[in-house]
């Protein structure tokens, strides 16, 4: 992708898990292999596919804010009993390890976008039972606005999240940045014509590319 003009890029928009936080899915892939477990099936049948925000999976539904923690996690357990899957939804989550992943450079760049008057939002699938609990990773005070999943009732890829996120914020797509761990959410958010960055392990690469990009740098 060449690289917008240094005057083009009003706005930066950011996911949160992967990005202000470590991947809890490499966390699942992490907890699959200690318990011999197919990670793929295992992360498929817990969070239903990545390209799509399909109508019935149960965590999609938790999502977008159609039902309950406690009913989704039901369901879910009896489809990974189905699929032959003897593992709690949650157990990957002992298998996190924030001591590897320092979101700081992340975090000091929204406060940096901020001071050059870069307008900034929060675009996160999320659930009601998380609201609040997420906001200690970033300085939620630079936000110019959030947009949850379980609130609007879609979530990413769907393009219509990705629009809610722009008239929050009062841009055009070809003048925002969206940042996320998922390639399916930044593919999503191109087709929309915002410009994508993939955040991988490296939040210092992540913020560079980030910079790169409001700077108009090729």
């Amino acid at each position: 992708m060449t690289s917008p003009s240094s005057s083009s890029i009003t706005a930066v928009i950011w996911d949160l898990g992967g990005v202000f936080s470590a991947s809890p899915f490499r966390a699942l892939e992490t907890f699959a292999a200690e318990k011999s477990i197919d990670a793929e099936l295992y992360r498929r049948t817990v969070f239903g596919p990545f390209d799509a925000d399909t109508p019935d999976h149960p965590w999609h539904r938790l999502e977008r804010g159609e039902m309950t923690m406690a009913d989704a996690l039901d369901e879910i357990r009896a489809n990974l009993g189905a699929v032959g899957i003897e593992a709690d939804p949650f157990g990957w989550y002992g298998s996190i390890r924030p001591d590897t992943y320092n979101a700081t450079p992340l975090v000091e760049m929204t406060k940096q976008l901020h001071e050059q008057g870069i307008a900034q939002a929060i675009l996160t699938n999320n659930v009601a039972e998380f609201k609040g609990k997420w906001e200690r990773l970033v300085p939620i005070e630079v936000f110019a606005t959030v947009i949850d999943s379980h609130e609007v009732g879609v979530r990413k890829p769907d393009p219509k999240i990705y629009q809610l996120a722009l008239d929050g914020l009062g841009v055009e797509a070809a003048s925002a940045v969206f940042v996320d761990d998922l390639p399916a959410n930044v593919a999503g958010a191109e087709a929309v014509g915002l410009h994508g960055v993939i955040a991988g392990p490296n939040p210092q690469q992540t913020s560079d590319e980030v910079a790169a990009l409001v700077a108009g740098v090729d």
